[in-house]
Order: structure tokens, then C-alpha cells, then sequence
């Protein structure tokens, strides 16, 4: 399937495959699996469910200049949903916490087996805002933090995806929590 996704991607950007008809058939499934698993970890009472986002996404993409729709490869591309997806669903707390849609805070846990702050949550805004932080200092990190929290990938495929050892991904990720602990404290 991966080739698959690349070849699809590549058939795309020569002009003989379509986003719609080609590779959603392809994705779906498994954009909906990240998708799941990701609001899984959602506080209880969160209204987004994982079709929806998926559905989000592609009505996004689906809407967006099509010179924006340009994937080198599977490994792009899921980084690129792992964003979208995360914009997303920054946007839905955004709409959630808005005074006039009841102000309520979305919490979220950093991670479904093991937590940085025990018995506490995060605001989702507050993590996006960190993770634009870390961005500037350090991309891979960040992108290792959207990778895990966002697309739901093991520190195998992170690993495999950036193309690091899943030594680096560990260590990565490690400091990517004692950061965002310390930036998220306040």
C-alpha cells in the first residue's frame, strides 16, 4: 500500500489521477484508524467524531488551490494530514472555547499510556501554540510531537518516517515532552 499511496501521488501531480477518485479510495481507512485513535484521547463530551474529521480534511483539501495539493510521497502526505488535522482540530476548541459558543475549555491528555503532568490535561490550544514554538527551535522534534500526538504513529514508524533510527525518535520524543512540560507549566 505504500507504493501504492506514492504512485497515486505521483499519477496526481502528472495530471492522471484525481485527489477524489484515486487516492481517497486509497487513504480512507487509514486516515480514519489515525483519526479514531487520536479522539479517542479526547476529553469526555467532545462533539467532533473521527469521520467528521476525516471528512473536515478532505472538504479542505478538496476546496484548496490545487497547486497547494502537491505530495513528493506517502511520507509527505501523512505529515501533511497529520497537520491538517491538528489545525483542525485546534479550530474546533478555538469554536468551543469562544464565548458566545460557551466558552468551554478542550482538555486533552498528552498521551493515551503515559502522561507528562499526572492526573492533569492539556488545552489543545495551548499545545498548538507550544508546538509553533518548538517549531522555530527545533523542526524535527515538533514534527516528531505531531507525528505521535496527531497521526497516532509508533516510534517505529516516526523512525521510518523521517528516515532516523527509532533511538533518535526516543530521544526525540523524550525531549519533546520535558519541553512542552516546561512550556505548558503556566
Amino acid at each position: 500500500m505504500p507504493n501504492d499511496v506514492t504512485i497515486v501521488l505521483q499519477n496526481m501531480e502528472a495530471g492522471t489521477a484525481s485527489f477524489e477518485d484515486d487516492l481517497i479510495p486509497l487513504i480512507y481507512s487509514e486516515l480514519r484508524r489515525i483519526a479514531q485513535s487520536r479522539l479517542s484521547r479526547e476529553a469526555i463530551g467532545h462533539t467532533l467524531q473521527a469521520t467528521a474529521l476525516v471528512n473536515e480534511y478532505f472538504l479542505n483539501v478538496s476546496n484548496a488551490d490545487p497547486e497547494l495539493l502537491s505530495w513528493e510521497n506517502r511520507r509527505h502526505f501523512y505529515s501533511a494530514a497529520a497537520r491538517a488535522m491538528q489545525n483542525i482540530l485546534v479550530d474546533h476548541a478555538r469554536r468551543k472555547k469562544s464565548d458566545k459558543r460557551g466558552g468551554d475549555n478542550l482538555k486533552l491528555s498528552l498521551e493515551n499510556h503515559e502522561q507528562v503532568v499526572a492526573d492533569k490535561s492539556i488545552d489543545l490550544i495551548a499545545l498548538d501554540e507550544a508546538l509553533q514554538k518548538l517549531e522555530t527551535e527545533n523542526h524535527r522534534v515538533a514534527e516528531t510531537v505531531r507525528l505521535k500526538y496527531f497521526a497516532n504513529m509508533t516510534i517505529a514508524e516516526i523512525a521510518n518516517h523521517l528516515t532516523i533510527s527509532a533511538v533518535t525518535v526516543e530521544r526525540d520524543w523524550a525531549y519533546a515532552k520535558a519541553w512542552l512540560l516546561l512550556e505548558l507549566q503556566d
